[in-house]
């Protein structure tokens, strides 16, 4: 197998809001758990704290980068994650242990 990059999210965002309005947000904790059919793939659960003050949760994955820009890196994934049932129990106990849940 290949050797992976460290995975190291960035921990600050942004995102369009429905208004059209640049909302930014801070990732304050997170967790990660490797897809345990796919390496190149990492599940996470965020916990983000918004400009506002208001906090969210956030479910997502990051997978290696096959794009030429992108090749080789981890890139946040775009579409809704399909994950086993193991890895996300695995992942919520992580986030129970970290005082995340």
């Amino acid at each position: 197998m290949k050797n992976l990059p460290d995975f190291k999210p960035n921990l600050k965002g942004s995102l369009i809001d429905i208004d059209g309005n640049l909302v930014k947000f801070e990732i304050e904790k997170y967790v990660e758990q490797t897809h345990s059919s796919n390496k190149e793939k990492k599940l996470v659960l965020q916990k983000l704290k918004f400009e506002n003050g208001k906090k969210e949760l956030r479910f997502g994955y990051y997978v290696i980068g096959r794009k030429p820009k992108m090749i080789g890196k981890w890139v946040w994934g775009q579409y809704s994650p399909f994950i086993p049932q193991k890895d996300f129990h695995k992942l919520i106990e992580k986030a129970r242990k970290t005082g995340m849940l």
